[in-house]
């Protein structure tokens, strides 16, 4: 298997001139597309790319700014993906949902080199899919619960129903878009505080947070805080819930939030059902 980058260009003014609804249709496609990358154990890692930055010349090293108002085609993100050959990579590119929305968009597509042609030199492997090292920064899991996604709603914003689930959490928030978020509680005998903020949510349909774990070893700031998605979709008096997270550096902390997700998830499912 090989290694090949993608790195998407497009103007970043074309998706503001969007509908909500084309705005969460392409989301759904996104989705999608990711999915589809992962399940075949074809993504290693994605992530979309700030319009603000600079492009700095080797001539008098010129520097040209970037800025979200600019009219013109910059890089806004990259996929790394494995696959067999060039040709596999390429049909990989093409049905990304950029290309199909946005018309001033193209993907390049390049296959990462592991040594040199003329001295042989070796570069080193910065990451790999082996069972030790990170299989994708993004967990995502789901669960049928037997009510309507009304009652799964109620469960993931009543204070006192994320406590029954939720290792004893105590949540607070008033769940509403740029609200702060809090989890209170003691795990192993130790009190904790983490926190967050609402980036988005619709009540019935989703929240979407972004999350800071006091047990995580790393400073309280915006790089270190990870997103979260709770995602309902109604499935005629039963519910498909789904949770989406990111951020992960290694496989352990993946495996270790993929069981404790587990866990909620069942809890969560056992309570809601039983009324």
């Amino acid at each position: 298997m090989n290694e090949y980058l993608f790195l998407i260009s497009s103007n970043p003014n074309e998706k503001a001139a969007w509908t909500n609804e084309k705005q969460q249709e392409f989301a759904k496609k996104y989705e999608k597309y990711i999915d589809r990358l992962m399940s075949n154990s074809q993504l290693i890692s994605a992530q979309p790319l700030s319009s603000q930055g600079a492009i700095i010349s080797a001539q008098n090293e010129e520097i040209t700014k970037l800025s979200s108002g600019s009219d013109h085609e910059t890089i806004t993100g990259y996929y790394l993906i494995t696959t067999t050959d060039l040709e596999k990579a390429i049909q990989l590119a093409k049905q990304h949902p950029e290309l199909e929305y946005c018309k001033q968009s193209e993907i390049e597509v390049r296959e990462l080199r592991t040594k040199e042609t003329i001295n042989g030199f070796v570069y080193p492997k910065a990451y790999s899919l082996n069972q030790s090292e990170l299989k994708s920064p993004v967990l995502k899991k789901s669960i049928e619960i037997n009510k309507s996604a009304q009652e799964v709603w109620n469960a993931l914003t009543d204070s006192e129903k994320i406590k029954q689930y939720f290792f004893g959490t105590v949540c607070t928030s008033d769940w509403k878009k740029g609200s702060a978020i809090s989890y209170k509680g003691i795990w192993q005998g130790k009190p904790y505080e983490d926190k967050g903020n609402i980036l988005d949510i619709q009540e019935g349909k989703f929240i979407y947070y972004n999350y800071w774990s006091c047990f995580s070893g790393l400073e309280d700031k915006p790089e270190n805080y990870r997103n979260i998605r709770y995602e309902l979709d109604d499935k005629g008096g039963k519910t498909l819930f789904t949770i989406t997270q990111d951020g992960f550096v290694d496989q352990k902390t993946y495996e270790h939030s993929d069981e404790n997700w587990a866990v909620v998830m069942k809890g969560l499912k056992e309570m809601v059902e039983k009324g």
